[in-house]
């Protein structure tokens, strides 16, 4: 298999991962958040919509922050906090303590779909089927959710099928995270078309735009 093809498998992978991990958490919390007293859904869904936001928009700045050396040791890092952040959500049993975790954990979830997206757009020119790629791993992300269904009343076994999703995730994403450097590469293949439009244009007879 070439470098090309194992790189597209793990971010198809990282990418259903991701959406698995990131549906399948949230029903997971908001199952556990469950009070005799109810919450209404806007309570529930606060804290970890706004904290996976957060992480997404966080990426860039753990892009700049964290060096390439230590990137394996910093997801390995996301990895045990969320695991940690999955296991407080089920033992936990009070409501401010696991809305609290569940934010925390929402947040590392964020940031590790972040890296997944990063990683798919940086190398987007070398995915043939890209929609596909896309559409497919959404697909299989939310078809993983249904074997769990049946098992949502032992939130033992979600936490545990859970944990080993956040860890594969952040295992590809240690591996595909792309180097700093591909920033650069963008923006040399964007002044190369540029100066391959104006070239066309400035040989036109009439000097008009070939576009």
């Amino acid at each position: 298999m070439s470098n090309a093809k194992r790189e597209n498998r793990l971010l198809f992978c990282a990418l259903a991962l991701f959406f698995f991990v990131f549906l399948e958490s949230t029903l997971f919390f908001q199952a556990n958040l469950a009070q005799p007293e109810g919450h209404g859904p806007f309570l529930s869904q606060l804290p970890i919509q706004g904290a996976s936001t957060l992480g997404l928009l966080a990426f860039p700045l753990k892009n700049r922050l964290v060096g390439e050396k230590g990137r394996p040791v910093f997801m390995g890092a996301v990895t045990v906090l969320g695991v940690a952040c999955l296991v407080g959500v089920t033992f936990a049993s009070s409501p401010l303590v696991i809305a609290c975790t569940g934010a925390v954990g929402f947040f590392l979830i964020g940031l590790a779909g972040a890296t997944a997206y990063w990683a798919t757009c940086a190398r987007s020119r070398s995915i043939a089927r890209f929609a596909t790629l896309i559409g497919g791993s959404h697909a299989l992300g939310v078809l993983a959710q249904i074997p769990l269904l049946g098992f949502t009343s032992n939130h033992l076994i979600e936490a545990v099928v859970l944990s080993a999703g956040i860890i594969a995730l952040g295992a590809i994403n240690a591996r595909i995270w792309p180097p700093r450097s591909t920033l650069a590469d963008f923006s040399a293949k964007r002044e190369q078309r540029g100066g391959g439009i104006t070239s066309k244009a400035a040989s036109s007879p009439d000097g008009a735009s070939t576009i």
